[in-house]
């Protein structure tokens, strides 16, 4: 399968989960009310920040080490039970500890709720380290058709509990329960298919997990610090209405950044699993063919912003859209970073990485200091924009510094690769199966 079928069927897929999604939520608070739709919110947040700041960076490091070594999985299919089981537990064990000793952190959230949320961690972190493991080893096709069928469950879970059944919060935690014990049983036999399961625990490997993850969780950390600092600071210098309306101008702009994550996503495998001297030459092709793609949708979302804001949110948001303008450049040039980015990360992630998002970081929030008290939102935009550009501006300097590639080969499309586009989009046939090797 093409790089370019990959990207185009993981993109249809999330644009699928989002529309499904949606509707899941829609019911979902439709039903419950605001009360048990906050609940629900508020255990989803809960166990999302466990996965996301508990996970040390494995998930990517098993995306490295899996795909720079086919023989590596087997070993890590093994791992990844291992460090489910014990690192999910020791989140849970350690959240709960903690709330049990402070329970007014729960707020209004009933405990029961809070302790099946808890129970949730160790399953869902094993799905996201065996997901990882499909995209290490190419099984893109299988990749989408578990996340597919995860959204879908979780639609058809929401209608039969909350429409059907007249129950609340506490049985939704109790289906999502479901779904994610059946999902990492369904991940276990999809990675059976294609490899050994060994449980015997290689603890250099281990190690080397954990050394390379913790490089990519610094990186990662930083990063989501950088783009949702403005927010908070927002709300802090200005008020929660400022604050609200910024957050649309945010989630416009992260649905303009959802096509370059799928190509990063797609693409780190594949460099990690290439001869050194072809990573240099495909990442400036990919790059080339990301900087038409984001150029078209920046173009279009600058005249389609503020009248699809008005449409969807209403009157109340209009000023959500004149943000959007100027994070739009940063927008660009954000997308573009990421395909930097996975390059880097397949040549062991060196230091000047996560250090350009530190630096960025700290120039964000001391510009956010100084413009947000004076023009409000619109000065948040400006400053995400110069730091998001900032990063790409060191990672570009750095690749073309490395690899001896002219910035012409980086942004020009060479002859050919426009009908190459054409081809591309001819082939791909969405509906029909997809096999997961090229």
């Amino acid at each position: 399968m093409s790089f370019f079928k990959k990207v185009s069927m993981t993109l249809v897929t999330k644009l699928i989960c989002l529309v499904i999604g949606t509707v899941s939520g829609i019911i979902v608070a439709r039903w419950l009310g605001p009360y048990g739709k906050g609940i629900l919110a508020i255990a989803g947040a809960m166990t999302g920040a466990l996965l996301q700041f508990g996970n040390l960076g494995i998930p990517s490091s098993l995306i490295y080490y899996g795909s720079r070594d086919p023989e590596n999985v087997p070993k890590l299919a093994g791992l990844n039970f291992w460090i489910a089981l014990v690192l999910g537990t020791l989140l849970g064990l350690v959240t709960y500890s903690i709330v049990t000793f402070n329970p007014q952190w729960l707020g209004k959230v009933p405990f029961n709720i809070f302790v099946f949320a808890l129970l949730l961690v160790p399953f869902q972190f094993f799905n996201q380290l065996y997901q990882n493991l499909l995209l290490a080893v190419q099984r893109i096709f299988t990749f989408n058709i578990f996340i597919l069928i995860e959204t879908v469950l979780f639609l058809v879970m929401a209608v039969t509990v909350v429409v059907l059944l007249k129950k609340g919060a506490l049985a939704i935690i109790l289906g999502q329960f479901s779904i994610a014990v059946l999902l990492a049983w369904g991940y276990y036999l999809a990675v059976r298919s294609f490899s050994k399961i060994d449980l015997i625990p290689d603890f250099d490997l281990l190690k080397k997990l954990i050394t390379y993850g913790l490089i990519f969780y610094v990186n990662n950390f930083l990063a989501y610090l950088l783009l949702r600092s403005d927010l908070f600071l927002v709300n802090y210098f200005r008020n929660t209405s400022e604050a609200g309306i910024y957050s649309i101008s945010a989630t416009f702009a992260d649905m303009l950044t959802l096509t370059p994550q799928t190509i990063g996503m797609i693409l780190f495998p594949t460099l990690s699993a290439a001869r050194p001297e072809e990573r240099a030459g495909y990442t400036a092709k990919v790059h080339r063919f990301t900087v038409l793609l984001m150029l078209c949708l920046c173009v279009i979302s600058a005249f389609i912003a503020q009248p699809l804001i008005v449409l969807l949110y209403g009157n109340a948001f209009a000023a959500a859209g004149p943000p959007i303008l100027w994070l739009l450049p940063g927008i660009f040039f954000l997308s573009l970073e990421t395909i930097f980015a996975m390059y880097y990360a397949s040549e062991y992630l060196p230091a000047f990485v996560p250090i350009s998002w530190a630096v960025s970081l700290a120039l964000n929030v001391g510009l956010n200091i100084v413009l947000i008290p004076k023009i409000g939102i619109i000065g948040a935009a400006i400053t995400s924009s110069i730091a998001y550009t900032l990063v790409f501006v060191v990672l570009i300097t750095q690749f073309m510094r490395k690899t001896k590639t002219p910035l012409r080969e980086l942004f020009i499309l060479r002859r050919g690769e426009f009908k190459e586009i054409i081809d591309g989009i001819k082939s791909f046939k969405p509906a029909g199966k997809q096999p997961d090797q090229a």
